[in-house]
């Protein structure tokens, strides 16, 4: 309804309406206009106390003209602008405010009848200077001369759109790639109440956006994130510490953190990159550095994380005809002797076989490169890569044994050691120690045998320790050895911590002679009755020499003889003394040729006698037939003993038979050990 008499009102003032009795019920929501004014005013009617109605009221100029327009917009709310101005002149002016849900692409009123005047006083009809009325019949909505088409009036309701550099789905992006967000409109901070919107600022704009690996639930795609805003191209710019290599990246802009000029926020939007392939291919060696216990039949495998090709001027790939020139393979170190190999390479260029000639050698040092000239597809070379490992041991320990086997005069007091080339342990295992129990000196002396001249002697009594570097027994016999005595000693085999075992090992060895030889005297002592014709003998025990060193004969031999009457002070008697070899012999085994004519006992025509020597033989050392030793006696008659101790040269076996007698074989005697060999019959 419309007010028939003006009336003034107050900004915050309560006021009362009624309605007249001709208002329908239908009526009673009717509002009042009043022009100009941001108060409002409403309470109960009189109609019907249960309605309450809120008014909008405005405030007019007196005596101006009250028109309206009816607009169409979207949705289609029943919008109203009002005259302004224009009274007097042929043009008439409306003012309207957009307002929510204003969206209309192109601003037009409503249908051809939609100008009205019907406000009486203030506006009954629009007339001319000569008083005519105006036609308020309108063009057609859109039609030409139509609100519409004369005046292509926008609401802009479309935010600022945005561009991402690196775009979505681009490749190859450096890894130090500043992202920009460049908007097409001026903007500023979003606020939804439209009341704080300020300038952006590097600070403001750190918060607008997200950099994440992969996708929006990754981690953060980099680190020393620097955000920074140019105004002058409405851009943000996100530099930061390299993009990892190949890595994904998801950048982001966050939804309504920007607005332009008429409110209009910018949704989220994100693309996604592809940082470019900028790391060198990983290679990895099998075996690797430092390794040990590498079988000696292995291959040595290069493996690359990506296709690898040459790096040289045209790219060119690598195959087996080239790969070997991109790998060295030596003993010890870069100085070591060369070792021969061939290489190839699978299809794909991922995986360098290195194939050596023959088979490696046990516990040696290998050293294995592979060169600078290698690359991937985005030419990323490597840097050379080297590896040093060390080879199975499968070589049973190196058993010294102190004193040797055949060493001659060792002293009566000696101890006895036992050395091994590496440390050993017992072969036999338990549940602590499954491989081998290791060796000490609670267990060690079941593995030591000691016995008198040979494997069926007599044992003798001694306590063996072990060291602390597993690699040398002493034996300390409970006794001394006596002169000349002939000592046996083994060490039972023991392994190393390969598991390579030793064999027994064994050793003669024969004590110092320590005693005086013994001399009998003929005739002896407080004998009666000699004939005064008897030739006196001295007959030593063993062979005899000068204390000097030199050789005692016939020449010289008076000198060592006192021969007196009575006893030692009494009248010196004249002689003649000569000295006869025994029946022992020493030989120092080069080109050795003795002859005795005469001995003190005729072998020849003995019935049992024994020949023993002692001779340490090298295989590599024989003349071109066989070694021996020829012994020959005979008496004056046609008997003879003619006895041949040799070596076969083929064989290396020892050999002892009599001329046209019994033969006798023995073992392999090459290994440069001293051999004790004895013939008897």
């Amino acid at each position: 309804f419309y007010l028939t008499t003006p009336i003034s009102v107050t900004l915050g003032q309560q006021y009362t309406y009624e309605l007249t009795p001709t208002e329908t019920a239908d009526n009673n929501s009717g509002w009042v206009r009043l022009k100009y004014s941001d108060g409002y005013a409403g309470g109960k009617n009189n109609l019907n106390p249960n309605y309450e109605a809120l008014f909008k009221t405005y405030v007019r100029d007196d005596g101006a003209p009250f028109a309206m327009l009816n607009l169409a917009v979207d949705p289609p709310l029943g919008n109203y602008v009002f005259y302004t101005s224009g009274t007097g002149t042929n043009i008439l002016t409306f003012d309207y405010t957009v307002e929510a849900g204003h969206n209309s692409s192109r601003l037009d009123y409503t249908n051809t009848s939609s100008l009205s005047c019907s406000v009486p006083p203030y506006c009954e009809s629009v007339k001319d200077a000569a008083g005519n009325d105006a036609d308020l019949d309108l063009f057609s909505p859109g039609a030409t001369n139509s609100l519409g088409a004369n005046r292509n009036i926008v609401i802009n309701t479309v935010p600022p759109t945005i561009t991402f550099d690196p775009a979505d789905a681009v490749a190859g992006v450096d890894p130090d790639k500043a992202v920009t967000i460049t908007f097409s409109d001026n903007v500023v901070k979003h606020d939804p109440n439209n009341v704080n919107e300020p300038a952006l600022t590097d600070l403001i704009v750190t918060t607008m956006f997200e950099l994440k690996q992969d996708d929006a639930n990754g981690s953060p795609a980099a680190t020393g994130i620097n955000a920074t805003w140019d105004g002058a191209n409405n851009r943000i710019t996100i530099n930061h510490d390299d993009f990892a290599s190949e890595q994904v990246v998801y950048a982001a802009l966050k939804a309504n953190m920007v607005e332009d000029a008429y409110n209009n926020p910018v949704p989220a939007q994100n693309v996604t990159f592809t940082v470019k392939d900028a790391m060198a291919p990983t290679v990895d060696f099998n075996p690797d550095n430092l390794e040990t216990g590498v079988s000696l039949a292995s291959d040595i495998i290069i493996t690359f994380n990506e296709a690898v090709r040459q790096a040289d001027a045209t790219n060119s790939a690598l195959d087996n005809t080239n790969v070997d020139g991109h790998i060295t393979l030596k003993e010890d170190d870069a100085s070591g002797a060369d070792i021969p190999f061939d290489a190839t390479i699978d299809a794909a260029t991922y995986v360098i076989t290195v194939d050596p000639t023959t088979d490696f050698e046990g516990e040696k040092s290998i050293y294995a490169c592979i060169d600078d000239q290698i690359e991937d597809f985005s030419d990323n070379a490597i840097s050379q890569k080297c590896v040093t490992f060390d080879t199975e041991d499968v070589a049973p320990p190196v058993v010294t044994l102190s004193p040797y086997n055949g060493e001659p005069n060792v002293p009566i007091a000696s101890g006895l050691i036992i050395q091994f080339s590496e440390p050993v342990r017992n072969i036999l295992g338990d549940l602590a120690n499954p491989d081998g129990i290791p060796l000490d000196d609670n267990n060690v002396d079941n593995l030591i045998t000691l016995k008198i001249d040979d494997v069926n002697g007599a044992p003798l009594g001694f306590d063996a320790e072990v060291k602390l570097s597993r690699q040398k027994i002493t034996i300390a016999p409970d006794n001394n050895f006596t002169s000349e005595q002939v000592i046996y000693y083994c060490i039972d085999p023991v392994e190393d911590y390969s598991d390579n075992a030793t064999s027994q090992k064994c050793a003669t060895f024969t004590a110092a002679d320590i005693e005086a030889p013994s001399i009998t005297i003929d005739p002896a002592d407080a004998t009666i009755d000699v004939p005064v014709d008897k030739i006196i003998t001295f007959t030593s025990s063993e062979a005899l020499k000068r204390v000097d060193g030199q050789a005692l004969n016939d020449a010289n031999v008076d000198d060592f003889i006192n021969l007196h009457e009575t006893s030692s002070s009494g009248a010196a008697i004249n002689f003649d003394a000569t000295i006869e070899a025994g029946s022992s012999l020493s030989f120092d085994g080069v080109d050795d040729y003795v002859d005795i004519n005469t001995l003190a006992d005729d072998m020849a025509g003995q019935t049992d006698w024994a020949f023993s020597l002692w001779f340490k033989p090298e295989k590599a050392s024989f003349p071109e037939g066989d070694a021996y030793i020829f012994a020959n006696n005979c008496d004056n008659g046609a008997n003879c003993n003619n006895i041949l101790v040799g070596i076969n040269k083929a064989t290396g076996n020892i050999f002892v038979y009599e001329i046209w007698g019994i033969t006798i074989q023995g073992s392999a005697t090459s290994d440069g050990d001293w051999n004790h060999v004895v013939y008897s019959r």
